[in-house]
């Protein structure tokens, strides 16, 4: 300490916490985020190839915007799993089950009743993978990458 006393306080400045170390990212976290863009890839095929079914229920244009929003949502969210964010896994847990509450509300298994099989069939596909996705992040190795370590000496 000087003895000026209008000298400004000497504080280090640290970017980082260097009592963590970094971790490798675990192969379950890049398999879920693959698995997730598998389903989202298969979606959007059944829809294409059923479109005809699709097209009664929404505008071109509607698909295009809803497609293009839920991608850069999804394509934003796995991004942040991919480096570690626990909020980002805990909201693709929430969209998840609000998907599910949707799809198994009366009014929408009413106009799945009328879809063509391909789309039924990529529904239950596409419940299977969210759950395997889900699992990969929750209950496997995985879901270790969202806590941090300490150094050990």
């Amino acid at each position: 300490m000087s003895d000026n006393p209008y000298a400004p306080p000497k504080t280090p400045v640290v970017d980082s916490d260097p009592a963590l170390v970094p971790m490798e990212r675990p192969n379950e976290i890049m398999a879920a985020i693959w698995l997730a863009f598998i389903n989202y890839g298969l979606g959007v095929v059944v829809v294409l190839l059923s479109w005809d079914y699709y097209s009664k229920l929404q505008t071109l244009g509607g698909f295009l915007g809803s497609q293009a929003f839920s991608l850069a949502i999804l394509c934003w969210l796995y991004y942040k799993i991919y480096v570690g964010r626990n909020w980002a896994r805990m909201v693709v847990l929430v969209f998840m089950v609000i998907g599910i509450v949707v799809t198994t509300n009366r009014t929408v298994m009413s106009v799945m009743e009328s879809a063509p099989m391909l789309a039924k069939i990529q529904m239950g596909v596409g419940f299977a993978l969210s759950l395997v996705v889900l699992w990969l992040l929750f209950v496997s190795r995985g879901r270790h990458w969202f806590k941090r370590t300490p150094l050990r000496s």
